[in-house]
């Protein structure tokens, strides 16, 4: 059984990320914005119609949130690459043992060495399945808690700036958009901005 390598499972976690990033955001905010401009406006104040986009993958990217996520993610990843590489030298050392010997080995050796070449082999699989399902929910819970936190932020943005919509820039199927309807700098701006002090406590 050949084991495939442990760096293939990382490129396919990576891949499935950055899908489900470029859309999990403004998909969110452009349901939750357009429920919100459904029930605004009178016969006097028409509902907003203007709109903007967002580029998701810069926010993930140049936010500060996004590159602790980004962070967190790679020191999980080079840990498990780590043990994989460690597990894959392991089985080298054993492969090259039984290439080498295999001829001046009694056949209990030999079969004692294809033994634990058997189980280390096992042992790999089920690290690398392990490992994609760690990262796999890891991504998930980083791309929930960067959406938790951007929601507000584009929420508040479009009320301030009387917005029916926000579309995500590259993922919404729009074929052209202006640079002006882009409010990512600003998105990411807010997201960076200190969060306010507390107010003093009353003397007593």
């Amino acid at each position: 059984m050949h084991l495939p390598p442990f760096s293939q499972v990382w490129e396919s976690i990576r891949l499935k990320s950055l899908r489900v990033a470029t859309g999990i955001v403004t998909v969110l905010a452009a349901a939750s914005l357009i429920a919100w401009a459904s029930g605004q406006g009178t016969a006097a104040t028409p509902p907003p119609t203007r709109i903007a986009t967002i580029d998701v993958q810069k926010v993930l990217t140049t936010s500060n949130v996004g590159k602790a996520a980004s962070a967190r993610m790679k020191k999980l990843q080079d840990d498990r690459m780590a043990k994989a590489q460690a597990m894959s030298g392991d089985m080298a050392k054993l492969e090259n043992e039984l290439k080498t010997r295999k001829s001046t080995l009694l056949p209990a050796e030999i079969r004692r060495l294809e033994k634990q070449r058997a189980d280390k082999r096992a042992a790999m699989m089920q690290f690398a399945q392990a490992a994609e399902k760690e990262l796999g929910e890891a991504r998930d819970k980083e791309l929930g808690e960067i959406n938790t936190q951007t929601l507000p932020v584009v929420q508040a943005l479009a009320r301030e700036m009387s917005l029916a919509a926000v579309f995500n820039k590259f993922e919404s199927g729009m074929i052209y958009s202006a640079d002006s309807l882009d409010i990512t700098d600003a998105v990411i701006a807010r997201m960076n901005a200190p969060a306010p002090a507390p107010p003093p406590t009353p003397s007593k």
